[in-house]
């Protein structure tokens, strides 16, 4: 047999009509929040309970996920709900305009990772396309809040990315994390030097900012990324540019929206490229993987990258670089 009762933890009082389960066994706690299982054959059974029967702002402190049920004696559980609270805020970025960055724009950052951690168990979120996130049913007690740098756009930091909170029973605690882009020298090209424009991608290959969270990928791809960001000309290799193919997985007027693809890529070991053109007075940044030497081997690596876009598609180098227009 198993017993037990629920009671409400700062009163002791017990909670009634909440469904319990012991394996393929149930009841429903009663007025003083008891309940008991009877015939119950010895072994390990799987325990339940349902607390979307509780009040919204009320949940169990401690379930057990299986109980032992020996021959002869009586299994005896004590159940305690409390009064929750919720851990809400916001992830806010100051927000580059084209290449410059406009100190007075200020909003949130949707895709960032937040974790909540009870010291015990991690609960994570993504923000939403506000930047808000909210942990709800949180027990009272001290937590502390992460914002996981390897979710924000790349080359850009938070002023402080931990956070110790307190939840009191019933209250919703809130903070706010600030992203901020790295300080960075850009540059123009002389005209013989290549394109009067410099893309965000060839800035930060010359200035070489601080590194990132994300691995950058190594090996003779990635030397012939940073030669390219550098502005040289491939036929000094004795290649044809026409014969320099990319694959495209999209375009972005959102420079973070880019940046998450690409650390995504880049985390998944192939090298990518950011490519900056200006459209009607509107910068696109696109996003450009791989490095080929023919349209047909380009086009073989389609595949690979189809898990990232359903509309990735072959560029020729010569066509992914800046333009001014």
């Amino acid at each position: 047999m198993v017993k037990g009762k629920l009671v409400d933890k700062s009163s002791g009082e017990g909670i009634a009509r909440v469904p319990v389960r012991l394996g393929e066994r149930g009841a429903i706690t009663g007025p003083r929040g008891t309940f008991s299982i009877s015939r119950v054959e010895p072994g390990r059974y799987s325990f339940t309970l349902n607390q979307q029967s509780l009040e919204p702002n009320k949940r169990i402190e401690q379930i057990p996920s299986s109980v032992l049920v020996k021959g002869g004696t009586t299994e005896k559980l004590r159940l305690e709900a409390v009064e929750v609270g919720a851990v809400t805020g916001r992830v806010r970025i100051e927000r580059r305009e084209g290449l410059a960055v406009d100190s007075g724009r200020v909003e949130g950052l949707s895709g960032a990772l937040v974790e909540l951690d009870t010291g015990q168990s991690t609960r994570r979120q993504f923000t939403g396309k506000d930047g808000t996130f909210r942990f709800l049913n949180v027990a009272p007690k001290v937590y502390t809040v992460r914002l996981l740098s390897r979710s924000l756009p790349n080359q850009t930091n938070t002023e402080k990315g931990e956070k110790k909170v307190e939840v009191v029973r019933g209250d919703t605690t809130e903070t706010t994390f600030m992203v901020r882009p790295r300080e960075r020298n850009m540059k123009l090209l002389a005209p013989n030097e290549g394109q009067g424009e410099v893309s965000e991608a060839q800035s930060e290959a010359q200035s070489e900012p601080e590194a990132s969270d994300v691995e950058k990928p190594s090996g003779e791809a990635s030397e012939e990324r940073k030669a390219s960001a550098k502005g040289r000309d491939p036929a000094a290799d004795g290649r044809d540019p026409a014969e320099l193919f990319k694959v495209q997985l999209g375009a972005f007027v959102e420079w973070s929206n880019a940046e998450f693809l690409a650390q995504k890529v880049l985390r998944d070991g192939h090298p990518v490229t950011i490519q900056t053109e200006r459209q009607d007075g509107q910068f696109i940044f696109k996003v450009q993987a791989g490095s080929y030497n023919s349209r047909s081997e380009a086009e073989g690596a389609l595949s690979q990258f189809s898990q990232y876009s359903p509309n990735v598609f072959v560029v020729p180098l010569e066509d992914s670089s800046p333009k001014n227009r």
